[in-house]
């Protein structure tokens, strides 16, 4: 944990369960990219990600995702037709935040497109900056470079979040 500030900024990641190989190992044990870029936000900034990934045996995880979901300080979105069509993620996860927002709790929704979907017809996620920039989702990038580039970028957007909500718990 940094020096300066006493809790971890908590991030939480919403996706699909069909979206699933984004977060959690393959069949020999190896870790996603996705979620290797990521991981030096909870090394070099304290940061903690939070996922079904982490629920243990024995939580009760619904009670459990919604207790990291209130105290999440950034919503990561993994936008897909999935998760747009899932009732969990849009009215639970995504609800949840939204209603903390209408209560002027401080929480960032940071979008990411993996997949081709029709989100500027989502009224909660039209008007945010989506990552990928210009529209084109992750599924969209062939070049294994480019597809790099696009989760650094991500993860330096995060950061940058992650920076703007410890100066805010700083500030007098």
């Amino acid at each position: 944990m940094k020096v300066g500030y006493r809790t971890p900024v908590r991030v939480f990641i919403a996706y699909s369960r069909f979206d699933r190989k984004h977060l959690w190992p393959d069949a020999q044990g190896n870790e996603p990219e996705f979620l290797r870029r990521l991981r030096p936000l909870e090394q070099e900034e304290g940061a903690e990600l939070y996922w079904d990934g982490r629920l243990r045996v024995g939580d009760m995880w619904d009670v459990k995702l919604r207790q990291w979901l209130a105290e999440a300080d950034i919503l990561l979105a993994l936008v897909s037709d999935d998760f747009l069509h899932s009732v969990y993620c849009q009215k639970v996860e995504v609800g949840t935040v939204l209603k903390r927002r209408r209560k002027h709790q401080e929480v960032v929704i940071a979008p990411f497109l993996l997949s081709p979907c029709e989100w500027k017809r989502v009224k909660w996620l039209s008007d945010l900056d989506m990552l990928p920039p210009h529209g084109r989702s992750m599924k969209d990038i062939r070049n294994t470079a480019e597809r790099t580039r696009e989760l650094i970028r991500l993860r330096d957007h995060l950061r940058r979040l992650i920076c703007d909500c410890i100066a805010r718990r700083l500030a007098p």
